[in-house]
């Protein structure tokens, strides 16, 4: 996958999702910046097609019904509007049985742990 950013200057793309998120433990209005254990505004550039986002799941229903906000898709990096990229598929299965207290990705040769602060 490619793209032409200027006449003769083509640069590969790696898209990705900049946000995913899932409900909160509390009702209400919430921003996904910043990130944190629901995941949210993450901008990890690894979380490409093919790995997996693993999310606490604190409001089952929420995602049972696939109700779960995402946006933000880039093309190469979260640095650079210009990237930007419409249009996401995600694949969502509830993993019962396997607590989690804090987003993960699994790629095909790792895993990447998430530590959010609150700045």
């Amino acid at each position: 996958m490619q793209t032409e950013f200027l006449p003769g200057i083509v640069l590969p793309l790696k898209p990705f999702p900049g946000t995913l998120a899932v409900a909160r433990k509390e009702p209400g209005r919430y921003s996904s910046v910043p990130p944190g254990e629901f995941a949210g505004n993450m901008d990890i550039r690894d979380f490409v097609a093919g790995t997996s986002l693993y999310v606490p799941v604190h409001v089952p229903e929420r995602v049972v019904d696939r109700r779960i906000p995402s946006g933000q898709a880039m093309a190469r990096s979260p640095h650079r509007d210009r990237d930007r990229l419409q249009g996401t598929h995600i694949t969502v299965e509830v993993v019962k049985g396997k607590p989690l207290d804090f987003p993960r990705i699994e790629t095909a040769k790792s895993w990447i742990t998430m530590g959010f602060d609150a700045t």
